[in-house]
């Protein structure tokens, strides 16, 4: 009877181990990669551009689509957003533009965006303005300033680093991999407590079998 027993506990073990082999292998699977991403999770650059009433720069692109931004070095064409020009009743402007692209360009982890505006035809030095850029996601409400600058006179060319989660970048991702460690840690938790019952029938049969009949 005790050998039956014996054999049922190591069949758990084993049937355990299985389990957790291949929640582990789902997992290795799962991990990101360099093609990693199932699901692809909408982001904008978001630019809002603020002139002067004095600036002789305009706040509207010289030719849409143009790269203003580069998101890890992956250039990303930039749109002024349809109705968003406003002149004031000071004379000043502003205007929204946007550079939309998708998660598969960002990483775990450091991210650099870059940022070049400049007046066109080297009036550089006539410019008043305020640029403000900021990182939005809708789906995921996510909004990271990026850059907020003035320039008075000069152009702008600057990076700044953005840490991102795998969840900021792919959240569907995230929960699955969230959802396979805790099964791998129950699998765990139910290994070592049936490996610690066999340990202790072989103590008990060990000293069974040297026991004086």
């Amino acid at each position: 009877m005790r050998g039956s027993k014996d054999v049922a506990r190591r069949g758990s073990c084993a049937a355990v181990f299985q389990k957790l082999i291949a929640l582990m292998t789902a997992l290795a699977v799962l991990a990101p990669s360099p093609a990693w991403a199932r699901t692809r999770t909408p982001y904008t650059v978001l630019w809002r551009s603020y002139g002067d009433a004095d600036s002789c720069g305009s706040t509207e692109l010289e030719t849409e689509g143009d790269a203003i931004f580069e998101v890890n070095r992956t250039p990303l064409p930039t749109y002024g957003v349809p109705g968003a020009l406003q002149i004031h009743g000071d004379g000043s402007r502003s205007n929204t533009l946007e550079a939309e692209f998708d998660s598969v360009l960002l990483l775990m982890g450091r991210n650099e965006f870059h940022f070049g505006v400049h007046t066109v035809n080297g009036n550089d030095w006539c410019t008043h303005a305020r640029e403000v850029v900021h990182l939005v996601s809708e789906p995921l409400g996510l909004n990271k300033p990026l850059f907020d600058i003035r320039r008075d006179g000069i152009g702008f060319e600057g990076s700044t680093e953005v840490d991102l989660s795998l969840s900021e970048i792919n959240p569907d991702l995230a929960r699955d991999i969230a959802e396979l460690e805790v099964r791998i840690a129950r699998l765990m938790t139910e290994l070592l407590r049936n490996a610690a019952r066999v340990a202790d029938l072989q103590t008990s049969r060990s000293w069974m079998s040297g026991s004086p009949g």
